[in-house]
């Protein structure tokens, strides 16, 4: 099962995308397969009323920029709507809001376009965070008309958001074995900070399709292969298989060894070790890339960088099982 099936499976049960969230599931996964479970994306709602038609200045965000949220706010109920405030909670801010005065009246089943501005503190993690739109106000001409303090804000279900550099247009697959996932899945979120597209095969989910043409069709249509060689992918069949064919099509390849793996191998390769922080890894498959690009004319050319340099690897003491 995929990593987004289980999402899907678990939101299907009645977890919340922040549920998901907290178990450690990628916020940025988490929130497209619940937008794709949504009949709407766009739309959120709150009781009696929603904001729909919510359109944000741009994809991503670097921190210091501002970011424009646009929306229109509609009273489902069939009596008048007085809005007092409406604004943004973004994640970093945990007992404030970017509130602004309304003091408008919606009339029943209408909207009022809003626009909102969420200043981004220069000094923030780069990452994927979250924001909640809140509405105080007073339905009017009902006994079951409800207030909203300023102690008791509505708010919506929380909205998604990356803090993250611009898309570089490289997209890389990233060759590993399953039982080194948990770190893979640091890497391919940190070189995703930094504005590259990662390819992690099996959370791309093709059923029916043969295991080899799919791997060999996401590195054709890769810029760049990196192979994580643990102790476990050593031992992986398709780890070994991925990099020969990403070598024989010359395609770019960075190597990223573990430091107590015994290679028998005339080639170069970016060393690390498991006491390392994930940061520092990450850190140094981003200069590696770096340099591989520094080497060619357009981005990443089909030239071999730092990487493999010559025939690919021997390695000494792999086992009879295959892992991956």
């Amino acid at each position: 099962m995929s990593t987004e099936e289980e999402i899907g499976r678990l939101l299907s049960q009645g977890f919340s995308p922040k549920d998901l969230v907290d178990r450690g599931y990628k916020k940025s996964t988490v929130y497209k397969v619940n937008s794709e479970r949504s009949r709407d994306p766009t739309r959120i709602q709150k009781g009696n009323w929603s904001l729909e038609n919510i359109r944000m200045s741009k994809e991503r965000y670097m921190p210091g920029d501002s970011i424009m949220v646009w929306g229109n706010l509609k009273n489902n109920t069939p009596v008048d709507f007085y809005i007092f405030y409406a604004g943004l909670q973004p994640e970093w801010m945990k007992d404030q809001w970017y509130s602004q005065e309304v003091r408008d009246l919606l009339k029943p089943n209408s909207s009022k376009q809003m626009s909102f501005t969420i200043p981004i503190p220069s000094d923030i993690s780069l990452g994927e965070y979250t924001y909640n739109f809140a509405v105080e106000g007073q339905f009017l001409g009902s006994k079951n008309a409800t207030y909203a303090s300023s102690n008791n804000i509505e708010w919506s279900e929380p909205l998604f958001l990356e803090i993250k550099y611009p898309k570089r247009g490289v997209k890389i697959f990233l060759s590993h074995s399953t039982m080194n996932k948990s770190l893979v899945n640091q890497i391919g979120s940190f070189l995703d900070n930094y504005g590259y597209d990662v390819i992690i095969a099996e959370d791309l989910n093709e059923p029916g399709v043969i295991l080899r043409d799919k791997f060999q069709r996401l590195i054709r249509e890769s810029h760049l292969l990196v192979a994580l060689f643990t102790d476990e992918a050593a031992r992986s069949e398709w780890v070994i298989e991925e990099t020969n064919y990403a070598y024989e099509i010359k395609k770019p390849l960075l190597l990223l060894k573990e430091r107590n793996l015994n290679l028998k191998s005339n080639l170069e390769w970016v060393e690390f070790s498991r006491n390392d922080p994930p940061t520092e890894i990450c850190r140094k498959a981003i200069g590696a890339i770096q340099n591989i690009q520094s080497r060619t004319n357009d981005n990443i050319s089909p030239l071999i960088g730092l990487g493999l340099l010559g025939l690919f690897l021997l390695i000494l003491g792999s086992s009879d099982q295959d892992v991956k």
